[in-house]
């Protein structure tokens, strides 16, 4: 029975990792940053530029207020030295998940360096999956109508686990509580057909 338990209890965990457009299955990315991030923004001071580093590694985003940039900036720096963009187009809902190129902009080379990463569009947000650069000398850009303000706590980028936009409870999650009670269903008429098997063999 604590066999069927634990699977059951894994089975879900697998399930909501599976789909990053489900409320589980993504994180928040930090708010404070994300007007600094514009390109239309110069580097600020050593102490204030962004540092994507230490992003956790590697996770699904959500931006609120803002998406990737996907072109190469050329008006500013995105707050920081080498500023990295999405090289691509953003993906339709009908595309599913996608593998993206994430150039590094260094000096007058649009794509000196570059990271993989994913992306899927979840209807009415996309959803990305980012991994940390490699130095603090280099930092997402985020096409936003946010003011370049400076991050006033840390250089430091951290997460928090958020909610998407709506709040109403989507078709989706609906259909994943379905599923999971189903298999629940299962698991459980598996161990009382196991019970009474032992039982009638005594």
């Amino acid at each position: 029975m604590k066999l069927n338990i634990v699977l059951l209890l894994w089975i879900i965990k697998c399930v909501h990792n599976m789909n990053p457009c489900l409320s589980t299955g993504h994180s928040k990315f930090p708010r404070d940053s994300i007007g600094l991030r514009n390109e239309n923004c110069t580097i600020p001071g050593s102490h204030e530029q962004i540092c994507d580093k230490y992003l956790d590694s590697p996770t699904w985003y959500i931006i609120e207020g803002g998406k990737l940039l996907n072109h190469c900036p050329s008006k500013g720096s995105c707050g920081n030295a080498y500023p990295a963009w999405m090289d691509g187009s953003y993906p339709t809902e009908k595309d599913g998940e996608i593998n993206m190129t994430v150039c590094i902009k260094r000096n007058n080379d649009c794509c000196k360096d570059h990271v993989t990463m994913r992306i899927k569009n979840c209807s009415t947000f996309f959803v990305y999956h980012l991994k940390p650069l490699k130095e603090c000398t280099s930092a997402y850009c985020i096409e936003s109508d946010l003011p370049c303000r400076a991050p006033t706590t840390t250089t430091q980028t951290t997460t928090t686990v958020t909610t998407t936009p709506e709040s109403d409870l989507r078709d989706q999650d609906i259909a994943l509580i379905i599923g999971v009670s189903i298999i629940a269903v299962i698991v459980l008429a598996g161990a009382i057909a196991f019970v009474c098997s032992t039982i009638s063999k005594r």
